[in-house]
């Protein structure tokens, strides 16, 4: 649950980070904001994957998801260890990824990884 209410946390605190450069040279690019049918009709076909749907004209339902600033990929996307950064949520879960990686032979990953952010340091 998010604090102070009863609904449901969207996010986990939890996830991996790639340089942004990196996401470029795969391919990647940032969404478009913006209503779905409008930019469909403007963008050619194998480029509608970068479409997240923005439309304010209805106040009791108003869909904008530009603060995310999301990038995306079409298709998978390959990687290495060497190519991202660990975000975890706490100091807790920090100490808690070393051990599960120390005890069961994950020791590449924490070799190869670009470092461990505990997000507790920022947000908390």
């Amino acid at each position: 649950m998010r604090q102070g209410t009863d609904k449901p946390a969207r996010y986990s605190a939890f996830g991996i980070r790639f340089d942004k450069q990196f996401i470029y040279n795969q391919g990647g690019r940032p969404v478009i904001y913006e209503k779905r049918d409008l930019m469909k009709s403007i963008l050619p076909e194998d480029e509608h994957w970068r479409i997240v749907n923005y439309d304010m004209s209805n106040s009791q339902h108003i869909i904008d998801w530009s603060h995310e600033r999301e990038w995306r990929i079409p298709g998978d996307l390959e990687f290495e260890y060497t190519n991202i950064e660990v975000l975890i949520a706490s100091n807790r879960y920090y100490k808690k990824f070393m051990e599960y990686c120390t005890e069961n032979g994950k020791l590449d990953i924490l070799k190869n990884i670009n470092g461990v952010i505990s997000l507790n340091t920022i947000f908390y």
